[in-house]
Order: C-alpha cells, then structure tokens, then sequence
C-alpha cells in the first residue's frame, strides 16, 4: 500500500500517504495474501489475524478472518 514490494507493473501507488505498522491485538501484523491462496477463490485477496497463537494457520484454526 505504501511501496512496490514487488515491483508490479501496474501498480499505481503509494495508497497511502505513510506506511503504518498496524497490529492485531495480541502484537502480531496482519496477514495480506493475493491471490488468496488459503481457500480457492481466484482474483481475491484475503487479509486476516493469525489469532492469539501467532501461527498463520492459513484461515483455521485461531485465525480470525471475514468471510467475503
């Protein structure tokens, strides 16, 4: 949001006007995947907490995530 990290071609940013270092309640940074690579659901992304336990259990487990 902030940077090209992975230098994609059509990326049009920065989104944001500085780069934040937001966490979820129990410290950990939040989880970002595109494509969505834990359920099959082509062209989305999925953004979510890995839960108190701090294992990306890829949405289970204590993951805590929204169903789109």
């Amino acid at each position: 949001m902030y940077s090209n990290v992975g230098k994609e071609e059509k990326w049009d940013g920065p989104y944001l006007l500085r780069e934040l270092n937001i966490k979820d309640p129990w410290g950990n940074d939040f989880v970002y995947k595109y494509p969505h690579q834990c359920h099959v659901r082509l062209g989305t992304f999925s953004l979510y907490s890995v839960g108190s336990n701090g294992v990306d259990e890829c949405m289970s487990g204590d993951d805590i995530f929204i169903e789109p």
